[in-house]
């Protein structure tokens, strides 16, 4: 299989973790590697670009802004949540939209696998999104995800003035993912992936 694989945020352990990213997602598959942070060291950024030898990749700081007096969660970080969208939204965009990839792949680079991906052939208009790991009931694990090109373009763009305009949900990164895939009429399948964080 031919796939784009989407990194975004934190550069956290890339270098320890290569080898089982890698190897979950299938040594015996071409991996084109795209990657968006803000704010990553550029003595981390150069070995990271060593590694993974990323197809395209951003460091650009981001400018963030955003509305008060919005219902926040408890345990939401405003200005890491929005860094976190922005950088998904930045990294699809730097996807060549020439290549015919058969499936296009977002993840953290602090994630640690126990079980390897499964991915056959992908429906159209639907995400693929890992089993369990769900912050809370109404809500959906957004550490990875994958999908065809135009889905995935879909899941990475999160309109949050349209979820903010009709107050759908208090602000919390897997809140806003589950009500964006609502608003965009992207269908959701689960998946079976054993894996943990290791910030």
């Amino acid at each position: 299989m031919h796939i784009a694989v989407l990194f975004y945020g934190r550069i956290n352990r890339f270098d320890e973790h290569y080898e089982n990213i890698i190897n979950s997602l299938g040594k015996e598959n071409s991996l084109d590697i795209y990657y968006s942070c803000d704010n990553a060291p550029q003595e981390q950024l150069e070995r990271f670009v060593q590694l993974y030898k990323p197809k395209r990749y951003v460091n650009d700081p981001l400018h963030i802004t955003y509305v008060r007096g919005y219902p926040v969660h408890p345990c939401t970080n405003i200005n890491n949540m929005l860094r976190h969208h922005k950088n998904k939204e930045r990294v699809i965009g730097l996807v060549d939209t020439s290549v015919k990839y058969d499936v296009v792949v977002s993840l953290r680079l602090d994630l640690v696998f126990s079980t390897p991906f499964q991915m056959g052939n992908i429906d159209e208009n639907t995400v693929y999104i890992p089993e369990g790991n769900d912050y809370e009931p109404n809500a959906i694990n957004d550490q990875i995800a994958y999908g065809s090109l135009e889905t995935m373009q879909k899941y990475m763009n999160i309109d949050l003035q349209r979820i903010m305009r009709n107050r759908q949900c208090i602000l919390h990164p897997e809140t806003i993912t589950l009500a964006h895939l609502m608003n965009s009429s992207v269908k959701i399948k689960r998946f079976p992936l054993t894996y943990v964080i290791e910030k």
